[in-house]
């Protein structure tokens, strides 16, 4: 609707002169001139009314922002537009003074698709709707197609559609694949009266953002089908290994109308050397636009078995014939033919599965192994020997396994059966064998070496291994039965060798079946059916031999025209004589002739032997008739064993005879000499199983005088029968040699001396033993035996010699010596036990010789372990005349230089009642201590030696001892080291004096003393417990040790609260290798013993401050006090720091002692935190050694005895001052954005004196600096705060205004981040701070939100260039700018009288600094603002008011209200020095009208009318 000032000609509308503009500007962003009108007004008046086209109202609604709303639709025009009834033209009106629609009425009419269309061939969508719709909001995924309009089957919704381009009411979408595809797989759309489409509202808006109207089974306009048929894109794989192949198409097929026999693979794209055509396979993969199919297994086979055939990609192509596949629509696909480039598979997977062998069969009667395998394989390359079969799956040993070692295979490769011929000899094996008769005993197992498969990289076959041997599938068992081959037989061993072509049972064989005969004839000549025999085991195998009966062999050897020769040698079986392994009957043999007779010629050999001992006889039997005048008995050896064992054989000599004549048994008589000498090779010949013979060749002749085979050494041969000695021996007589100390026993038979019992002989005074007979059992001594072994001569030993001498009515003549003896005193060399002599019979001596000899010191022993001295003489002394003072131990044999190594025994006690040949002697205390400290004397039987004075001791006779000298005396003949152990009596401690001292059971060698294995403890089980770490002790040999213990072991016996503070917590622990005495033997280890009763001297010394550190760098103040302390005790409050003269001080009171700090000479105190900031801010204290001073006052701590601290009586300077070296560190910040405030805490106190703010840098993340992103702080900045460890750094309104500017920096905790560099600040010390780098900047603590609301701090009018300047207190965000709340005003104060304008249209808005805004008014405003004439002309009537929403700061706080009624003046005024320009002049002269537009507003009273002239051109005439 268009209004006119006045009425207008409807006839003169021009529609195309119109023109609708987003803005009014001379550029306006989108425009659009009418092309045509509808129903446009006829009559004439001030109002035009039309309705626009659908071209125009769509290409409006296109364009997106025009037309949208009263602020984008203006009208400009040009003069044609329309005429007045007048015939005048309209007033022109350009773009920038385009007219703004008075009432805009917003589209609300819902877009509607009038149609729909879609073209399945091409893949393509039309939509068409009523009016242009917004492309952006097209959502095809509520566009469903279905195959009815009410009622449907089969529906789909677009997911992968879309589109982009321009507003439209007109576009053409092409279908994604998926949709495309899916719709053809469902069959949508296939025919009109399947093709309908349902949508909701939400599938378009349109330009004004009103959804289009939604539909259901709305019927496609027009339909494109499906005529073209498939097309493969790719072979896309081949999986040789699963048989898996995979063709592509550019759409989708049905899966089930996939023809696999269309399929060629070929080498080559073309005149490929290999093809194959499909026969069949299984499609695995539902409709898609790839069909999977797994090939046959023939195929697969087939495929594999060429060589050149898809052996890697480059030999696999793939043509295809167009019956190959349909697509759903049915169409068939294009041909795949051959020629360059061809279809090469993708991915090719080539075979790398290993054939298996899949199943066998063995037929024993065909002797074949038949093999399937999974996959063709190389036949000719088949390794039989790789083929192992056996008898369960699990092989049980060598018996039921069996490798093949031949056999002929197929030359011919690829093939899947392979069928071996098997060699006779496995062929045989195997029948020999306990196992390959059936399926449940007949396995194989394979190696891979068996056979590989077709692929050019070979894959070896599966191995099948024992454990998991397969079955066979099937065995055919042999039915033939064996035949004999051949024999051979011998006359000189009487054995049959029979040979059959196959492995027989020999266990079935019935020897007695067989006929032996000197002709081939079935009867008659000689001949000898066998009566029985042996084979040598029954083995299954094709030969053995039969040893035939002695009977049988003697009736054959008889015969002289028979078995001579082969030729009068055959034999004869019948059937049924022995069985194969399959229980199949021999075949029949008649007169089949020998291979080979062999002919006696064997020498004879012994058979067998016996041997009676109790007789002497040997009796030899021999295998054939022997000449026994030939026997030489030098050439037999008895022995214990088949290999003679040393001193375990006897030879026969020449002395042994025989009376035998010719035949196979010799008897020999043993000579007396051959016969000792067989019985005395015990344990040999003893019995049976100890009697062996061994004979030499020339022992004995046959007939022939061929020698007997000899038995060698090492095979000797096993006695038949053997007969013992079983006769027992007797004694005959005795004889006495008393100078020689020997008795001489004679018996009837030979003895066996190792049996004889010397203590089963006793002395006797007379033949009968009664209560006077003086008695003496032999105990011991030495004998040996005569040469021809009957008589013993026993030499008495010591011990009995020295008992008999002490007898003086036994044996000292012949009268007094009688000898009896047990039954078992000794036994003959057969074991018989002696027939005794019984002491009621006892028998007198033979002869008898005496001799009488006076006692000698002959040896002693020397036991310290015990404290004995052992001495023993030649003969019984009497020991109450021992004189110990006689005797002297001495280091050597001879004494004479070595004085000081000799010691006289002074005492010692012996039993003066005992009488005999050792005397032991207890040394006394005093001896034995003395004899132990002076070393090297008896430290080792090597330094053991006595010498004795003559008369020492006195024998039974009063015979004086004979001397031994000093210059040769007796080393001990024993040695006993001391080996008892000493021990601790007792102990006592001077905690004081700083000593242990040790009480021993015995003397003991202070160099071995070790201190560190004495502990101490504060009770019995150790509660407390320190171990000594050194010390010295005193080094006087003696059982009393004191211990000076060193400084180390004091302290740190004092620093255990509990230990040797009293006498009840005053234990010892001592370990065994503590210390040793002169032996060498180990302390006994005190496992606790309390000290002595009075045995501990306290310490009641006060501790004293030795000197003491401090270390400002690690915040520890060290003492070092002149003993241990507790560390519980103290004082802090008590410990002051001074400068010398104490103008500075601090006391300690806030700080403690280190963490983990123990009872100690030196204590580590932790300055708190507190004391130690106070003492870095204090600048004349503890900043170097010289300021440095401590002062203690009484009971500042105690010992671990609880003497007290005494107070210093000056201050003591430190020892060694550390000043602080650490750099302190930005622990944490917040930020106050209201009071724009940053407040640092560091790890120290810093000094704000040195303070740069030109390092502080704030930025919006932690990784690093990026343009327009974070603001370094200027100078402007500062800090008032004093020096400490939190400061607070005000940033200049300017610095926090240009942080405030940044958009996205420092507005919240996460944008709001600080770095620093080192040289910010530094701490008292002057430590530059640790810096914060920029790509690790640390994030604000705790971040204050901006809640200060900004004010106007003053504003500038400048009429003459027409802007207005406003000020504020802090930077606003321009954006949130209305100018609608500003007013200026001619008062202060506004009442009636004042005027006012209030902005009313934005013009444009700069910042020219970051805390003002300067406004460009518009034209409006600036013309109201001069037009008021009591406003603006000068700064006293000039004033401003501003609402609260006039404008927010970055934070988005509101203005602070400037109110009307206290309006701010302007901080500088500018009035309009510019004359005002006549623009334009109309003249309506028939409404009698003069118009004038000026470019501001005028002062209308003003006008002085006579100054216009109107003239008639531009020239006045």
């Amino acid at each position: 609707t268009l209004t006119f000032s006045e009425t207008i000609s409807a006839a003169t509308f021009d529609v195309t002169q119109l023109t609708v503009n987003s803005q009014r500007s001379a550029t306006p962003a989108q425009s659009l001139r009418l092309t045509g009108a509808l129903n446009p007004t006829t009559v004439d008046a001030t109002v035009i009314r039309f309705t626009l086209t659908i071209a125009d109202q769509n290409s409006l609604k296109a364009l997106g922002s025009l037309a949208i709303s009263n602020t984008s639709t203006f009208l400009s025009f040009s003069t044609d537009l329309i005429q007045d009834t007048g015939g005048n033209l309209l007033a022109r009106v350009r773009p920038a003074q385009g007219i703004a629609v008075r009432v805009f009425s917003a589209d609300t009419l819902p877009p509607d698709l009038l149609q729909w269309q879609i073209d399945l061939a091409r893949g393509t969508l039309f939509l068409s709707f009523n009016e242009t719709v917004d492309i952006n909001t097209l959502n095809l995924s509520t566009f469903t197609i279905q195959d009815g309009a009410t009622t449907r089957v089969s529906s789909y919704a677009l997911v992968g559609t879309v589109h982009s381009g321009a507003n439209a009411e007109n576009f053409t979408v092409t279908l994604s694949a998926v949709d495309s595809n899916t719709l053809k797989t469902l069959g949508l759309c296939n025919s009109t009266v399947a093709c309908f489409a349902t949508f909701t509202a939400g599938l378009v808006k349109d330009a004004a953002g009103v959804a289009v109207i939604p539909k259901a089974g709305l019927a496609a306009g027009a339909l494109a089908t499906d005529s073209t048929g498939p097309r493969i894109t790719a072979f896309t794989s081949f999986d040789l290994v699963r048989g898996v192949l995979v063709v592509s198409f550019n759409e989708i097929v049905r899966a089930s109308s996939f023809n696999s026999s269309a399929v060629t693979l070929q080498s080559l794209f073309e005149q490929a050397i290999s093809t194959y055509t499909l026969t069949g396979g299984t499609v695995t993969s539902p409709d898609n636009t790839s069909v999977t199919l797994t090939l046959s297994f023939a195929d697969l086979n087939a495929v594999r078995q060429l060589e050149n055939l898809c052996s890697h990609r480059a030999t696999c192509y793939l043509t295809a014939s167009n019956a190959l596949v349909r697509d759903v629509s049915g169409n068939r696909n294009a041909p795949q033919a051959q020629g360059a480039p061809g279809l090469i598979v993708q991915t090719f997977i080539s075979d790398v599965t290993k054939p298996s062998l899949d199943n066998f069969t063995l037929d024993l009667n065909a002797n074949q192994l038949i093999l399937t395998f999974s996959e063709p394989v190389r036949s000719s390359r088949l390794r039989t020997t790789a083929i192992t079969l056996q008898g369960l799956a699990s092989s049980a040993g060598a018996l039921f396994e069996y490798t093949l070692s031949g056999g002929a295979v197929p030359t011919v490769d690829g093939q899947r059966i392979v069928t071996v011929n098997l060699s006779s000899v496995d062929a045989n094996a195997l029948k020999s064998r306990a196992f390959a008769t059936n399926t449940s005993n007949t396995f194989i197992r394979v190696t891979s070496a068996l056979a590989t498969d077709m692929s050019v990289t070979p894959n070896s076959v599966v191995v099948v291994a024992d454990g998991a041997a397969r079955a066979a599938r099937l065995v055919t068992a042999d039915v033939t039965g064996a035949t004999l081959q051949s024999f051979t037989f011998s006359t000189d061993t009487d054995r049959l060798t029979l040979t059959f072509d196959e492995p027989v049972d020999w266990r079935t064989f019935v020897t007695t079946a067989i006929t032996l005969a000197s002709s081939s004839a079935a009867t008659g000549g000689r001949r000898r059916t066998l009566t029985g025999g042996n084979f040598t085991d029954t083995v299954v195998s094709l030969s053995k031999t039969l040893t035939l009966l002695g009977a049988d062999a003697s009736f054959i050897k008889l015969e002289p025209r028979f078995a001579t020769s082969p030729a009068d040698t055959f034999l004869n079986i019948p059937s049924g004589t022995v069985k194969d392994l399959n229980a199949n009957n021999n075949t029949a043999t008649v007169g089949k002739q020998a291979l080979s007779l062999t002919k006696d010629a064997t020498r004879p050999e012994l058979s067998t032997f016996s041997l009676d001992v109790e007789v002497g006889r040997l009796n030899l039997t021999f295998t054939d008739v022997v000449n026994a005048s030939t026997l030489d008995p030098t050439a037999l050896t008895l022995q214990g064993s088949a290999t003679a064992l040393a001193g375990q054989f006897a030879t026969l000599t020449s002395s042994s005879t025989t009376a035998s004549g010719n035949g196979y048994v010799v008897v020999i008589d043993l000579s007396a000499a051959d016969l000792l000498a067989v019985k005395s090779v015990s344990p040999a010949v003893r019995d049976k199983a100890t009697t062996f013979l061994r004979m030499n060749a020339f022992a004995i002749d046959d007939i022939d005088a061929r020698d007997v085979l000899a038995v060698t050494n090492g095979k000797a041969k096993a006695v038949g029968t053997f007969i013992a000695d079983s006769s027992r021996p007797r004694l005959a007589s005795f004889s006495v040699d008393m100078p020689n100390s020997a008795i001489s026993l004679t018996f009837d038979d030979t003895v066996d001396q190792t049996k004889f019992q010397r203590t089963f002989v006793s002395l006797q005074s007379q033949r009968v033993l009664n209560a006077s007979t003086q008695v003496l059992n032999i105990t011991g001594g030495t004998f040996v035996r005569s040469a021809d072994a009957k008589t013993i001569t026993l030499t008495l030993s010591k011990a009995d010699l020295d008992t008999l001498n002490t007898r003086h009515n036994l044996f000292t003549q012949r009268n007094n010596s009688y000898l009896s003896v047990r039954d078992n005193t000794v036994t003959d060399l057969f074991n018989n036990q002696l027939i005794g002599a019984p002491s009621s019979a006892a028998i007198l001596a033979s002869n008898f010789t005496t001799e009488v000899t006076g006692p000698t010191l002959v040896n002693f022993t020397l036991n310290l372990n015990l404290a004995q001295l052992v001495l023993t003489f030649d003969e019984s002394i009497l020991a109450s005349t021992l004189n110990t003072s006689f005797l002297t131990l001495q280091t050597t044999a001879d004494s004479t230089r070595l004085e000081k190594e000799t010691y006289r025994l002074t005492g010692g006690t012996f039993n003066t009642a005992t009488d005999g040949t050792i005397v032991s002697v207890n040394l006394s205390i005093a001896d034995l201590n003395a004899i132990k400290s002076n070393r090297p004397l008896a430290a080792s039987q090597a330094t053991s030696f006595l010498s004795a004075r003559g008369a020492a001791v006195r024998d039974a006779f009063n015979n004086p001892s004979r001397a031994v000298l000093a210059t040769a005396a007796i080393g001990a003949a024993q040695y006993t080291v001391d080996s008892g152990r000493p021990s601790l009596v007792s102990f006592k401690v001077n905690v004081l004096a700083g000593t242990m001292t040790f009480t021993f059971s015995e003397s003991v060698d202070v160099v071995t003393l070790d201190p560190t294995k004495v502990t101490l403890l504060s009770d019995a089980t150790g509660t407390s417990s320190y171990t000594l770490r050194g010390g010295n002790f005193s080094q006087i040999p003696s059982t009393i040790v004191t211990l000076q213990l060193t400084k180390e072991d004091i302290d740190n016996i004092a620093f255990v609260d509990a230990l040797f503070k009293s006498e009840n917590a005053s234990f010892v622990r001592l370990a065994a290798d503590l210390v040793k005495d002169f032996a060498g033997e180990l302390l006994l280890d005190v496992q606790q013993q309390q000290v002595e009763a009075g045995g501990l001297v306290r310490d009641t010394t006060s501790p004293t401050l030795l000197s003491f550190q401090l270390d400002m760098d690690a915040a520890v103040l060290t003492l070092a006090f002149s003993e241990v302390v507790r560390v519980n005790s103290l004082g802090l409050q008590r410990a002051r720091l001074e400068t010398l003269t104490a103008s500075s001080t601090r006391a300690l009171g806030q700080s403690a002692a280190a963490a983990g700090a123990v009872n100690n000479g030196t204590i580590r105190i932790s300055l708190s935190t507190a004391d130690l900031n106070a003492l870095k801010l204090d600048r004349q204290l503890a900043i170097s050694a010289a300021t440095t001073y401590i002062n203690l006052t009484a009971d500042f701590v105690q010992d671990m005895y609880g003497n007290q601290f005494q107070a210093l009586t000056k201050t003591v300077q430190v020892s060694l001052f550390s000043p602080d070296i650490t750099r302190p560190s930005l622990l944490a910040y917040n930020m106050d954005s209201g009071n724009g405030q940053l407040t640092l805490t560091f790890s120290e106190p810093v000094d704000t004196t040195r303070l740069n703010v030109s390092g502080l840098v704030v930025q919006n993340n932690r990784s690093g600096l990026v343009a327009g992103n974070f603001f370094r702080l200027t100078s402007t900045s500062s800090s008032s705060s004093p020096p400490g460890v939190q400061i607070i750094v005000a940033p200049s309104e300017v610095d926090f205004n240009a942080i405030r500017d940044i958009p996205g920096l420092a507005s919240t905790q996460l944008n709001t981040f600080l770095s620093m560099t080192s040289g910010t600040i530094r701490d008292m010390a002057g430590n530059l701070v640790n810096a914060v780098a920029t790509n690790n900047a640390r994030n604000v603590s705790f971040f204050t939100d901006d809640k200060t609301v900004p004010t106007i701090r003053n504003f500038t009018l400048n009429l003459n260039a027409g802007t207005l300047e406003i000020t504020f207190s802090e930077t606003v965000n321009l954006t949130s700018f209305d100018p609608k709340g500003i007013s200026l005003q001619s008062d202060s104060v506004k009442v009636a009288t004042t005027q006012s304008i209030t902005l009313g249209s934005l013009g444009t808005v700069t910042r020219p600094v970051e805390t003002t805004i300067r406004i460009t008014l518009s034209e409006t405003d600036r013309d109201a603002i001069k037009a008021a004439r009591l406003l603006a002309t000068s700064s006293a009537n000039m004033f401003l008011a501003a609402l609260t929403t006039t404008v927010r700061d970055l934070a988005g706080n509101q203005l602070r209200a400037e109110l009307s009624s206290s309006a701010k003046g302007a901080g500088r005024f500018i009035a309009d020095a510019t004359p005002p320009t006549l623009l334009s002049w109309d003249l309506d002269l028939d409404g009698g009208f003069f118009v004038m537009s000026f470019d501001e507003a005028v002062d209308v009273p003003a006008i002085n009318l006579s100054s216009i002239t109107v003239q008639d051109g531009t020239t006045l005439v």
